[in-house]
C-alpha cells in the first residue's frame, strides 16, 4: 500500500492508520493473473539499511483490506519500533502463484519478537504467513468463511452482520466514515465500518 521509511534527519513516526478500505476490485476471484493486480509489499516501515532509521509508533486500526493479491498484502516492520495491528478485517487475499516462498501471503514480518504486535483482527478466505511475529490470541483465521459484506465488487462494503468482537480503542477512532459510533450496540466490530 505505501512504505514508511526514516532516511537521514527526515522523522517519520507517529502514523495512525484508521478506517480505510484497501480494495482491489479489479482482479477476480478466480483470475490466474495475480501478477498483474499485485501489491509489492503492503505497508512497509523501517528499513534495515545503513541509510535508514527506525520508524517509531505505527497504528494500524480497524481497516479493511479486501481482494488483493501479488507479492503480500502485509505489515513488515524491518527496522521500526511497535506497530499495532488491531480490529482489521482481510478478506480474499490470495497467494500470488508466482510469488516467493515468503510473499504471497497476509505476512507480519518483524525484525525482532514484539515489534508488530497483531490482536483482534479477522483473516477470511485469506492465506497468512509470520516470522517472529505471533498472532493474537483474539485474531482469527476462518479459510471457509463466507463474504462479509453487502456487495464490494459495487462499492458496497458495508458488514452484512456483526464481526467477532474486536477490542475498543478509545474516543478518538470510535466513529466510522459514516459517523456511526463504534460500539454503540455493545459490539465494537473489526474493519473500516461498524456493523
Amino acid at each position: 500500500f505505501f512504505a514508511l521509511k526514516k532516511s537521514f534527519n527526515m522523522v517519520n513516526d507517529n502514523w495512525f492508520i484508521y478506517g480505510n478500505i484497501f480494495c482491489n476490485r479489479n482482479r477476480l476471484a478466480d483470475d490466474s493473473t495475480y501478477h498483474l493486480y499485485q501489491v509489492g509489499e503492503g505497508i512497509f516501515t523501517g528499513s534495515p539499511d545503513t541509510t535508514s532509521a527506525p520508524s517509531n509508533n505505527i497504528y494500524f486500526y480497524n481497516n479493511t483490506i479486501i481482494n488483493v493479491a501479488g507479492y503480500s498484502a502485509a505489515i513488515k516492520n524491518k527496522a521500526s519500533n511497535k506497530t499495532l495491528v488491531y480490529n482489521n478485517l482481510w478478506y480474499s487475499c490470495y497467494v500470488d502463484p508466482q510469488a516467493t516462498p515468503l510473499r504471497g501471503n497476509i505476512a507480519f514480518h518483524g525484525s525482532i519478537e514484539e515489534i508488530i504486535k497483531t490482536n483482534y483482527n479477522t483473516f477470511i478466505k485469506t492465506a497468512i504467513k509470520t516470522n517472529v511475529t505471533q498472532l493474537g490470541e483474539a485474531d482469527l483465521v476462518d479459510e471457509e468463511g463466507v463474504d462479509p459484506f453487502i456487495n464490494w465488487s459495487n462499492f458496497d462494503f458495508r458488514l452484512n452482520s456483526p464481526t467477532d468482537a474486536g477490542i475498543p480503542l478509545g474516543q478518538n477512532y470510535d466513529t466510522d466514515m459514516f459517523g456511526k459510533i463504534r460500539g454503540a450496540d455493545g459490539l465494537w466490530d473489526r474493519g473500516a465500518i461498524e456493523f
